[in-house]
């Protein structure tokens, strides 16, 4: 059992179960947040926490135990990361009616219809920020006319907003629009890709536009016959089209 003088308490990834009694009576500690590791919280884990404002749930948990929460009177909200309800015996039925309950947005309709959980008239969809946003490249080398697509990742997977709003240090040099950048004229660009849920988290990919040299140049005419004081236009074929620099030096 753990101090009732206790006001802050961090639970190691390394705990799984948190037994009967652990915090009863902590009555200073005001928020709790229980680690992805933990899947059973045991009768009267919490209770009588009287300062106890939130209380986070990790994903894991299968089981929470009678009266775990029992007479928390301050507890405004609980956050649950599950998607499928723990079991529930007789936990929350002491609690003000007011605590609201977040759950991820998929799952509401499943706490709605699960005993004991059913006694929350508040549950609303948990949000869920981006923590780490990343490109598949860091920077890239390609031709003028030529277009690649960046391929981005958000953590954890079930952010609520994956959403990502992608601009260009230099539009003269490349573009870019959901991804996929376009490049105009040698040179350097940077491509950012930014968050949108208000974490302001952000990517870069370095671009270097280089020139389309000509591969191929061919005349329309192999030889020609002229009379004197007649012209003929010789027509000029470069390839390929998107060759950055089509102009020639004519000699005879």
């Amino acid at each position: 059992i753990i101090s009732a003088t206790v006001e802050k308490v961090i639970i190691p990834d390394s705990v799984t179960t948190i037994g009967d009694y652990a915090f009863a009576g902590c009555g200073k500690i005001k928020e709790i947040e229980i680690p992805n590791s933990v899947t059973n919280i045991c009768d009267h884990a919490f209770s009588r926490c009287s300062s106890l404002t939130s209380i986070t749930i990790g994903n894991s948990v299968k089981e929470i135990g009678y009266e775990a929460f029992g007479y928390c009177t301050s507890l405004t909200s609980i956050t649950s990361l599950n998607l499928f309800p723990p079991y529930v015996p007789h936990v929350f039925s002491s609690l003000p009616e007011s605590v609201i309950l977040y759950v991820p947005a998929e799952s509401i309709e499943y706490y709605k219809l699960v005993e004991d959980w059913k006694f929350f008239s508040n549950i609303e969809a948990l949000t869920i920020p981006a923590e780490n946003i990343t490109l598949d490249k860091n920077n890239i080398s390609i031709k003028v006319s030529e277009t690649t697509t960046l391929n981005i990742t958000v953590l954890p997977e079930n952010t609520t907003n994956k959403e990502v709003v992608w601009t260009s240090s230099d539009e003269s040099v490349a573009t870019v629009e959901n991804g996929v950048v376009t490049a105009h004229k040698a040179g350097v660009a940077t491509i950012t890709a930014t968050t949108t849920d208000g974490t302001n988290l952000s990517a870069t990919c370095e671009v270097i536009v280089t020139p389309t040299v000509a591969e191929n140049i061919a005349l329309d005419k192999t030889s020609v016959s002229l009379e004197i004081n007649k012209t003929v236009a010789l027509n000029i074929t470069i390839l390929p089209e998107t060759t950055t620099n089509k102009e020639v030096v004519w000699t005879s």
